[in-house]
């Protein structure tokens, strides 16, 4: 656990921003994510939380502990006619619990638990947190490669309009021809238009996320190789769904609710299970200070608290002075409680049971669920990336020869702006279907609860 509450932060992760007072610079967005949470006071505030809920509950030793009580009391009878009588005592007792069946091991165990896995859930929901930003950065950096995509065309497509304005002019080119490719053109110019408002809007929220001022300059880069080597994933599903079985938290603390609900159903029938203890006491009584007539006791007490109806509590106490055993005193007790709701709880404790077992049944089915469909979108994005690759390898030889043919007259030149624009769309598929691909696979990452990039270590 130690380890797991190491600082997430680095101290010199200040370092890697670059300090200046125009802007902030991030160089990949794994940067961009430790910025975020060093300036996310919820996500410290978590951290603080949890940590100090497990500390309290692995310290919660208290019922384990031997009680000290200290006692002093005073008395002055006055009896008419007669002689006045003072008495004084100071007594001081030890009890401490010797057993109880395990109820209060099984308490303590059980809070322990509860505790470990929020701070487990609070380091999953970091992830995501940091994942939200890495996809956001992703986005950003995403969309700057379609402003240089869609740049590209723009740029392709002015030189052709150009020529072809002067074929016009020549009279070379019909003026239903120039004015169709011109149409065109200013297409091209305004889906470039959108795609700029649409990254200042990414980066708008990019801000937001890591908790910068909307209106402080950001630059970001892309210094990272970030890939996955893994070819296909659906093959490796069994492992995935063992794996998160083993480390999931929400699975894990499921899977511990149901354990303590039998434990806490068990030990409903066990109804002579003692609860023992041992108490030790010493006093001093006179008439005067200093008090100087100890006296020693010593007693051992049985309970049956878990009995119904009838609890019953048994003990032998033992008194000694100085001139040696001075008393013995036994007893036996049993209150007869109406508890009419005794079977309904019963019954209930059997409920609870079946309850948490068809909650890590669904918890279980659920996760089973997302891996494979987050497994299927990352297989997807890997088809994606070969058959577009392709695709654009091919058509830039298509590209190749349509110029010669534009050259020698037997194209058009909207027909060769059409197959420029249909690579362009082409090159932005593929930017989207990379991205994709990274995002799936950092989902997966934290379903299984691997630091990201450790997926394909995994196998």
């Amino acid at each position: 656990m130690k380890n797991g509450f190491k600082s997430i932060v680095p101290l010199l992760f200040f370092c890697t921003v670059t300090p200046m007072s125009s802007d902030t610079v991030f160089r990949s967005a794994e940067e961009a994510a430790l910025y975020a949470v060093s300036h996310s006071k919820e996500y410290l505030l978590k951290k603080e939380y949890v940590e100090a809920a497990y500390k309290a509950a692995c310290r919660a030793l208290q019922d384990f502990l031997p009680s000290l009580n200290i006692s002093w009391s005073e008395n002055d009878a006055v009896k008419i006619g007669g002689a006045d009588s003072r008495s004084k005592s100071i007594q001081l007792s030890v009890r401490q619990l010797v057993t109880d069946g395990g109820r209060r091991i099984v308490l303590y165990n059980m809070n322990k638990t509860d505790a470990y896995y929020a701070v487990k859930a609070y380091e999953q929901e970091l992830q995501v947190f940091r994942s939200s930003v890495i996809n956001q950065y992703g986005a950003c950096l995403q969309q700057n490669e379609i402003i240089k995509i869609k740049t590209d065309l723009e740029k392709n497509a002015s030189m052709q309009l150009e020529i072809i304005k002067k074929e016009y002019d020549l009279g070379l080119a019909l003026e239903n021809d120039y004015l169709e490719y011109l149409i065109s053109f200013k297409t091209i110019q305004n889906d470039k238009k959108k795609a700029e408002r649409e990254l200042r809007t990414r980066m708008r929220t990019l801000k937001s996320l890591i908790g910068m001022d909307i209106d402080e300059d950001l630059r970001i880069e892309n210094t990272s190789a970030e890939q996955s080597g893994l070819r296909y994933l659906e093959g490796h599903i069994a492992e995935l769904r063992r794996m998160s079985d083993e480390r999931n938290p929400a699975v894990k603390k499921a899977e511990a609710a149901l354990h303590y609900a039998e434990r806490r159903l068990a030990y409903a029938k066990l109804f002579f299970i003692p609860e023992v203890s041992i108490e030790g006491g010493v006093s001093f009584s006179g008439t005067a200070y200093p008090l100087n007539k100890p006296s020693y006791s010593i007693k051992l007490s049985v309970s049956f608290s878990n009995m119904p109806f009838a609890p019953t509590t048994a003990g032998s106490g033992y008194g000694f002075n100085k001139g040696g055993l001075g008393g013995i005193d036994n007893s036996l007790s049993a209150g007869f409680v109406p508890d009419i709701g005794y079977f309904i709880k019963n019954n209930i404790n059997k409920i609870s049971v079946k309850r948490e077992a068809e909650q890590l049944r669904l918890q279980k089915h659920a996760l089973y669920e997302r891996l494979f469909e987050k497994a299927a979108a990352y297989d997807d994005g890997k088809d994606s990336i070969a058959r577009i690759s392709e695709s654009i390898a091919l058509r830039e030889r298509r590209i190749a020869v349509s110029a010669e043919q534009v050259e020698k007259g037997e194209m058009k030149r909207i027909d060769y702006l059409a197959e420029l624009m249909e690579i362009a769309e082409e090159k932005v598929k593929l930017v989207a279907a990379q991205s994709s691909v990274l995002a799936a696979a950092r989902d997966i990452e934290i379903m299984i609860c691997v630091p990201f990039g450790g997926l394909e270590k995994c196998f």
